[in-house]
């Protein structure tokens, strides 16, 4: 049977009630205000310090997000000038060249960036918290698919819609350690290529440290329950080693702008390991809702686009006013130029006039059927609502 491998982001998961990236800023905020123990430590202060610094930074280039607000929390935790006893590999290398260390409070940074991450588990639980109802279009979608594929999704997100839409989708977790708890089968993961499965590459609310059971330090399970998950979401062991004398805190989900540092621990290296096979073995790739931001992601993509038969692609994402008309008022941002140098996305007026191998139609569609790419401007939810011109949009670029 033939494959379709999914890469989800961020984007599929606003129509369902999943905060943005501005909604995400602030969920943060709101929960450092009202949990006790962050408030006795003023972490929203420190928050809006570090978001403020940035802010001055970037000047009118951008406006700081939670996961560089993160990224600056958790690599500031790392640079404490070491004790005379602590050997090379942990000494972290750049702390002799950060001349405001002294005025550094280490353990407070360290504290906000794991009070930062308990914020997103908590605030993505809530808002999963939606009807089954709300997901029939999402599981129709993929029962459609799973007629002519073998369906391999690999999601950023966190959340678990897509774990309700596509039940028994197989994730790796099929050993249950307790009770509703479930271990990681390192020994038939790679076995299972050819099933139907969904895999979080960036964690996950259903990922927690399970007490009293005889685990690796810092090994993930998989909670049936995500509440339940949810109290077991915390880590309170030792941290993971980096090259340059720094540590990575343990987090059952990962931000943040060193991402693939984050990975090396199963069963995200399982997924990472997995990912490559997958995109270059596809015969239709999806990117859906997603910011492209990702680069040991594109970088995969990118190969499969580069082969002298290119893999086609659908790109699913909502530009305000559509793709073309967004382009012409505001130019080519990071997204768009990724979708032209790396995916072989070429979309432009030179293309359009070009009758002999493109067409566009107005159901929101963008289709090139020489290059093989179908591009759809309004959104995950509304692609869903229309199989019909999906799937001739579709087939155009794979037959």
């Amino acid at each position: 049977m033939k494959k379709a491998v999914f890469i989800v982001g961020a984007g599929a998961s606003l129509d369902f009630g999943a905060p943005s990236t501005a909604g995400m800023d602030q969920v943060i905020v709101d929960f450092l205000k009202t949990e006790q123990y962050a408030r006795s430590h003023d972490l929203e202060s420190l928050y809006g310090h570090i978001k403020d610094e940035l802010q001055r930074y970037f000047g009118q280039h951008g406006t700081p997000n939670f996961e560089q607000i993160y990224h600056v929390a958790h690599e500031l935790s790392g640079m404490k000038r070491p004790g005379d006893r602590h050997v090379l590999e942990y000494r972290p290398v750049l702390q002799p060249f950060l001349g405001v260390s002294n005025l550094i409070d280490f353990q407070k940074v360290r504290l906000l960036a794991k009070y930062i991450i308990k914020a997103i588990y908590t605030g993505t639980a809530q808002a999963s918290q939606i009807p089954d109802r709300r997901l029939e279009f999402l599981k129709y979608f993929f029962e459609e698919i799973k007629e002519n594929y073998i369906c391999r999704i690999y999601t950023t997100n966190y959340d678990n819609f897509l774990d309700r839409s596509c039940k028994n989708f197989y994730n790796g977790f099929s050993e249950y350690a307790s009770d509703g708890i479930r271990k990681f089968d390192i020994n038939n993961f790679f076995s299972n290529k050819n099933r139907h499965s969904l895999f979080h590459l960036h964690g996950s609310i259903h990922f927690g440290y399970p007490h009293n059971i005889n685990e690796e330090i810092g090994e993930l399970f998989w909670f049936d329950n995500n509440i339940s998950a949810l109290d077991h979401s915390d880590f309170n062991g030792s941290d993971v080693s980096r090259m340059d004398g720094t540590q990575i805190v343990r987090t059952p989900i990962v931000t943040g702008l060193d991402k693939l540092g984050r990975l090396q621990e199963k069963p995200l290296s399982f997924y990472h390991s997995q990912l490559p096979e997958d995109i270059m073995s596809a015969d239709i790739i999806y990117v859906i809702g997603s910011g492209l931001s990702d680069l040991h992601i594109n970088s995969w993509i990118k190969q499969a686009r580069c082969k002298p038969c290119p893999t086609p692609i659908v790109i699913v994402d909502y530009w305000h006013n559509g793709l073309q008309e967004s382009i012409f008022q505001n130019g080519h941002n990071r997204k768009e130029l990724t979708m032209g140098h790396e995916f072989k996305i070429f979309y432009s007026n030179e293309y359009i006039t070009n009758k002999d191998y493109y067409n566009h139609t107005s159901h929101g569609w963008t289709v090139n059927t020489k290059y093989k790419f179908a591009i759809y401007d309004n959104g995950f939810k509304t692609f869903l609502e229309d199989p019909v011109n999906t799937k001739t949009a579709i087939d155009s670029i794979t037959c």
